[in-house]
């Protein structure tokens, strides 16, 4: 599916236990073969709650962000861009790649006041494992501690952390190889991203 005209979207994460995670609202750019597109412009605010473990904590963020969210695999993929002047040309820098792992996505649709039909919504559990790569470093696999904790504390059963590891092996699989999409693949989406959060110069009226 080619790129169309962005529409509005909702993303959130919840953790096993049903506590609320990070959630932001977001553009719903399209689909490929790898997945369902989002996009993020840059001032966009993403808002987790407070819980037992973390304290509340909203952050605006200073980029662009493209959001993957495939529809079978337990992992999602966030391509930080690069803010510089470059990024106003054709071919978007990327900046931090950063996989969360978690649960294949839920999709529905809903409206602002609880009604069907509207915003495409976005649901997943986290389970804690991310994969990171910064730009000109290999990536890593960041919060084990915490997923070993809470395999303990949330009980985690057996299918959940055999998907959880399964997941986090087959995104840095993808990372450390380049592999597409992060190759080329997303470029088209961050253009569409870009050209739908430049201001639209105002129309001349005809003399």
């Amino acid at each position: 599916m080619a790129p169309g005209t962005p529409s509005p979207a909702r993303v959130e994460f919840r953790k096993f236990d049903g506590s609320p995670h990070w959630a932001f609202d977001c553009l719903h750019l399209g689909q490929d073969s790898h997945g369902e597109w989002f996009g993020a412009p840059p001032g966009t605010i993403a808002h987790r709650p407070g819980g037992r473990e973390k304290s509340a904590r909203t952050v605006e963020w200073d980029r662009p962000v493209l959001f993957l969210a495939p529809p079978e695999a337990w992992w999602t993929l966030t391509f930080n861009l690069d803010s510089s002047p470059p990024l106003l040309s054709s071919v978007p820098r990327l900046g931090e790649l950063y996989g969360d792992v978690g649960t294949p996505i839920e999709l529905s649709r809903q409206h602002a006041d609880g009604e069907s039909g509207g915003r495409l919504l976005v649901r997943l559990i986290d389970l804690d494992l991310d994969i990171r790569r910064k730009p000109g470093e290999e990536p890593y696999v960041d919060d084990e501690d915490e997923f070993a904790a809470r395999q303990e504390s949330m009980h985690y059963p057996e299918h959940i952390v055999h998907g959880a590891r399964a997941g986090a092996h087959e995104l840095f699989a993808i990372v450390a190889a380049n592999d597409e999409p992060i190759r080329s693949r997303y470029l088209r989406w961050a253009k569409l991203l870009i050209s739908s959060s430049r201001p639209r110069r105002p129309r001349t009226a005809p003399r």
